[in-house]
């Protein structure tokens, strides 16, 4: 008959056993993800246009452009009220 510790070890064994298995479904699990979207999200990108370097070029250009004019209009408000 199994003693204390023989159950103690076979419960030892199952869950390594467990781990063991679980650690094999997450791998093969995330090989069948890969495999299923990897294609998918090359075609998607592929479909998407990219935003052309001329236009990030200009709205860089124009938020510079804001920038100094923020800067300008609280030197301004900051002259105004010392005027006060």
């Amino acid at each position: 008959m199994l003693d204390e510790k023989d159950l103690q070890a076979i419960a030892q064994l199952m869950d390594q056993k467990m781990v063991q298995q679980k650690k094999e479904i997450i791998s093969e699990t995330m090989v069948l993800m890969e495999s299923y979207f990897d294609p998918k999200f090359q075609a998607l990108s592929e479909q998407i246009n990219p935003v052309p370097k001329e236009a990030i070029d200009i709205l860089e250009d124009r938020v510079d452009d804001l920038e100094k004019a923020v800067e300008l209009h609280t030197q301004q408000i900051n002259e105004l009220k010392k005027a006060q």
